[in-house]
């Protein structure tokens, strides 16, 4: 779940610090309504801090804490980034982090991508992704920082996904192979890809992704606009086919 979160609202810098040596964080930036959120993360990892600044709210991770704990335990479950600047970002850090790299000025020029054989490659089709051991629950914390569940003023519902596309078209087709749905995949012509879905039947999908397959349960503001989501086809005979979660237990 961490690292689709990552994948969709976090990023890995490397900046200089005073002394002229490498700073390097994985930062999670959010509005203070996500504060529960950020506890819970740095609660089950054990690592970093958090910060308030006014209505943002941050969790750091700090290089000693990458180096040592998080990166390791990626790289031991085969676990990695799944979206294209993350994966850059990682590759980078774990080349300075392998390299002992300390000074800013000693930083390698030019592009990044030379360091992706640094981590797994992506899968090559759409299928592929399906089948990553770990996909499922990335797909978790993906919807919580780049997904929504709303509902439009006429009445209709949507589950959807949205992020830029350079990179990710097979990653946006597997999400139509998980949901099980014919939608296509909308790519803009800014440059970003969105799945949206709505109809009964691809929302009986959704609702048993999320609250009825075992995985990593929603958190966070995701998880109250999930509910508020859930609450509204309790009282819409359109929905009257799905099994809806407890509303004792709701996500």
């Amino acid at each position: 779940m961490f690292v689709g979160f990552v994948d969709g609202d976090g990023y890995i810098k490397l900046t200089r610090t005073v002394t002229g040596h490498i700073s390097m964080e994985l930062v999670i930036a959010l509005n203070v309504r996500d504060l529960p959120l950020l506890q819970y993360m740095h609660s089950v990892l054990g690592i970093g801090r958090i910060n308030q600044f006014g209505n943002t709210v941050k969790y750091i991770i700090g290089r000693v804490d990458l180096q040592e704990v998080l990166f390791p335990l990626l790289l031991h479950h085969n676990i990695f980034f799944l979206t294209h600047t993350r994966r850059l970002q990682y590759a980078l850090a774990l080349h300075v982090l392998m390299n002992n790299i300390v000074l800013f000025g000693d930083l390698p020029t030019g592009n990044n991508n030379q360091y992706l054989g640094l981590i797994p490659s992506l899968p090559n089709t759409a299928m592929n992704f399906t089948v990553l051991p770990f996909f499922f629950n990335w797909i978790v914390g993906f919807t919580m920082a780049e997904g929504s569940f709303y509902i439009k003023s006429v009445g209709e519902y949507f589950f959807s996904l949205r992020q830029r596309t350079f990179g990710h078209t097979e990653l946006f087709e597997a999400f139509r192979l998980v949901f099980n749905t014919q939608t296509s995949v909308e790519y803009s012509t800014r440059g970003y890809a969105k799945f949206a879905v709505s109809s009964v039947k691809d929302l009986t999908t959704v609702v048993t992704f999320f609250s009825h397959s075992g995985l990593h349960p929603l958190v966070g503001h995701k998880l109250e606009q999930y509910n508020k989501w859930i609450n509204g086809m309790r009282s819409t005979k359109r929905f009257s086919s799905i099994k809806l979660p407890d509303s004792s237990s709701d996500g």
